[in-house]
């Protein structure tokens, strides 16, 4: 693997990083919030967890995607 091939490899990969954190930030302060929330708070944060693990999934591929148009070059 070349060198360019490598840093744009790495560049993506830490970019996914990044935002993978930050997404997993976010669920854990939703997961404390909902245990001071009454059942109708609870649903909607719980509804807040679902779509944030679907946009983590939709990265995983977008992700992989990436690395496949990268290798493609």
């Amino acid at each position: 693997m070349d060198n360019q091939l490598y840093n744009q490899i790495k560049a993506v990969h830490e970019q996914y990083i990044k935002e993978q954190n930050r997404l997993e930030d976010e669920i854990d302060r939703l997961r404390r919030e909902i245990v001071c929330l009454d059942n109708e708070d609870e649903i909607e944060a719980l509804n807040k967890l679902v779509r944030i693990d679907d946009i983590k999934r939709k990265m995983v591929v977008e992700f992989i995607h990436s690395l496949d148009k990268i290798v493609e070059q």
